[in-house]
């Protein structure tokens, strides 16, 4: 018998425009970062024990579920337009690297990332 896999997932490796940062990286950058606090674009929507702190910018329309955490304290996390973070997500940073999430971009329940694009 002959059978043909169908892989579930897919990569799609894009390119992403990230505007340049003034703010110094790592330790040097927290209290800047922490109170510069999030940006949330048109239609962005955090919900209720969700935790956005620091220098994150949520584009329009996208989402940040229950439980999860967002901390752009050593760096920035930026999600683009119309994705979502879903339950109990945790996103976080290397000191030289933002992490970026593009345009439709999901983070699956449960998971953590770190530095996601560059």
């Amino acid at each position: 018998m002959d059978v043909t896999a169908t892989p579930r997932f897919s990569t799609v490796h894009m390119t992403v425009e990230i505007p340049d940062d003034e703010l110094p990286t790592g330790h040097a950058g927290i209290a800047q970062r922490l109170e510069l606090g999030p940006r949330l674009g048109p239609g962005a929507y955090v919900s209720s024990g969700a935790t956005v702190v620091g220098d994150v910018s949520l584009g329009e329309e996208s989402s940040v579920w229950y439980g999860a955490v967002l901390r752009g304290d050593i760096n920035r996390i930026i999600v683009g337009a119309r994705s979502n973070i879903q339950d109990c997500a945790v996103v976080h940073l290397a000191d030289d690297c933002p992490a970026v999430i593009g345009e439709r971009g999901d983070r699956w329940p449960w998971c953590s990332s770190s530095r996601v694009h560059r």
